[in-house]
């Protein structure tokens, strides 16, 4: 089969990826999105890559602050939080409203409870088809201590939960 988009969607799609949150503040107004394509990049320096999706109000507001905070999801709560900032939103909605957060370094906001998060400074965008390529260092970074059975992955279409292998 060729390679094209209905051929290429549902072959990527079988590669399970994990879910997590991007956010930003920019001009005094929180953005969030949801992201799937995130990578580790580099140990030294310590580096990230996320993608921005282009149709996203968040990647303008990256790309404006340069900063941006990202939180892993798990369970019931990390799928809500991840279907709502998924959707195109209202240009005067904030996502973030009623999501528990705590704020990192340069009052960037992240996921209260998320299994894992970063503030990390973006040092290079690449304008890549429908998304920008992020790669940015990590300023700081930590992770909950708590049952790490529920982590949410996307997987052929849909959100899942990673269970152990009985």
């Amino acid at each position: 089969m060729a390679a094209g988009a209905a051929a290429y969607r549902p072959a990527i799609g079988r590669f399970a990826t994990g879910v997590a949150l991007v956010t930003t503040v920019w001009q005094e107004r929180r953005y969030a999105m949801t992201a799937s394509a995130l990578t580790s990049v580099s140990l030294d320096p310590i580096l990230l890559l996320v993608c921005l999706a282009r149709d996203s109000q968040t990647r303008p507001a990256v790309r404006s602050s340069g900063v941006f905070g990202l939180s892993v999801l798990s369970g019931p709560r990390g799928r809500e939080i991840a279907e709502r900032c998924a959707r195109s939103a209202d240009p005067d909605l904030d996502q973030l409203e009623g999501i528990p957060l705590r704020y990192g370094d340069g009052g960037l906001p992240v996921l209260e409870g998320a299994l894992a998060w970063a503030v990390c400074t973006v040092t290079q965008t690449l304008d890549s088809g429908s998304y920008d390529i992020a790669v940015a260092t990590v300023d700081s970074i930590g992770t909950d201590d708590r049952d790490l059975d529920d982590p949410l992955v996307y997987f052929d279409g849909s959100y899942r939960y990673l269970a152990p292998h009985r």
